[in-house]
């Protein structure tokens, strides 16, 4: 459990637990993503960074707010579009469309990211 700090004028510092995970942004790691083919359909084709929604244990996720730049893969844009679709869950594109788990696959380019900006023990 991560504890965040808030300072106020009136309590001085007040301590607040919670379970959000600092969201990694990075251009450069989007980029990076969009390198590489589709990993459903192996198309290099106008190949977009797509973020993860897909429910995993630990990975939480809300309406309206974009997960980590973290968890993102390449697909290309009618993989993209038919994960997409109305009706149609992002958990049954991944378990019908895609034959592995997208979350190691973004953990793979994550740490590609990482290791290429310098960063350590990113996770």
């Amino acid at each position: 459990m991560e504890v965040k700090m808030w300072n106020t004028i009136n309590t001085g510092t007040l301590y607040i637990p919670t379970m959000a995970k600092t969201k990694f942004r990075s251009a450069v790691h989007l980029g990076f993503v969009r390198q590489h083919p589709c990993i459903v359909c192996g198309s290099d084709m106008g190949v977009e960074a797509h973020h993860i929604r897909k429910r995993k244990p630990g990975h939480l996720k809300s309406i309206g707010s974009r997960v980590s730049d973290e968890f993102t893969v390449p697909l290309c844009h009618d993989c993209h579009t038919l994960l997409h679709q109305p009706n149609r869950s992002e958990d049954w594109f991944w378990e019908n469309c895609y034959n592995g788990d997208p979350f190691e696959e973004a953990k793979k380019l994550f740490s590609v990211t990482m290791r290429r900006l310098g960063i350590k023990n990113a996770e």
